[in-house]
């Protein structure tokens, strides 16, 4: 008799876990489900991980320090990857293709409604993120004045429906592999436009110096480094859509 899921999870499993049943082959609907190509899911991947929280990079850095903030980002990154692989290897042994199934294969039905409920906060953030970015840039862009706050509702609006929405209702992320791809060229052409024009040889000149400059900062500033390893973690969070790119 082959064992379930839940009995053949590498996880810790709850006293009474909760067993998936698969669905029958004539219960399943077939559609055909599109798949992005290998660029296609680098750009996925990247739009996820390096999407609104780009904005806040620069505060992590000014609130966790220049050298901890530094090996905050790169420790950070290691572990997102890591965590991936991880994701995506224990999913493959569990037998599961979403990370709430793989949560409810291993802790049961607590687990699978404690990540959808955590799952939903991060999305609602995210959303709440991008619709402050899109009211503080846009009217700008568009001359609006600053205190003209019903315009930039209007603006705020109108753009929601007319592009977020519309990109929201696509079934599978593969449809999104262009729109990644566009804003992947965005975020480069924005850090180089940041690291060109934005006056760093002078900051660094008025503080003395690179060295001096690292060596007058606290190597880790207790009561601010976990402001900015916060911000960096959002910025980083991309495990919810791991299962999704993976395909």
């Amino acid at each position: 008799m082959a064992a379930t899921i839940a009995e053949r999870s590498p996880f810790l499993r709850p006293s009474n876990p909760r067993l998936i049943k698969k669905a029958q082959k004539s219960q399943i609907t077939k559609t055909k489900e599109r798949k992005s190509s290998l660029l296609g899911a680098y750009a996925n991947l990247c739009n996820v991980t390096m999407g609104a929280g780009i904005v806040g990079m620069p505060y992590a850095i000014k609130e966790a320090g220049l050298v901890s903030g530094t090996v905050m980002i790169i420790i950070c990154a290691f572990l997102t990857e890591y965590s991936l692989r991880q994701l995506i290897s224990l999913g493959k042994v569990a037998d599961v293709n979403s990370y709430e199934t793989l949560m409810e294969a291993s802790f049961g039905r607590p687990g699978f409604i404690f990540l959808s409920v955590n799952m939903f906060l991060l999305s609602l953030g995210s959303m709440i993120a991008y619709l402050i970015i899109i009211k503080d840039t846009l009217p700008v862009l568009l001359q609006v004045a600053p205190d003209d706050e019903d315009t930039k509702r209007v603006i705020m609006f109108i753009s929601s429906l007319l592009i977020i929405l519309p990109l929201s209702l696509q079934r599978d992320i593969s449809d999104l592999e262009k729109t990644s791809k566009f804003n992947v060229i965005l975020n480069t052409i924005l850090v180089a436009l940041v690291a060109g024009f934005s006056p760093i040889k002078e900051s660094v000149s008025a503080s003395g110096g690179i060295i001096q400059l690292i060596s007058d900062e606290k190597i880790l500033d207790i009561s601010t480094f976990f402001i900015g390893f916060g911000v960096c973690s959002f910025a980083f969070v991309c495990q919810d859509s791991s299962f999704i790119i993976a395909g």
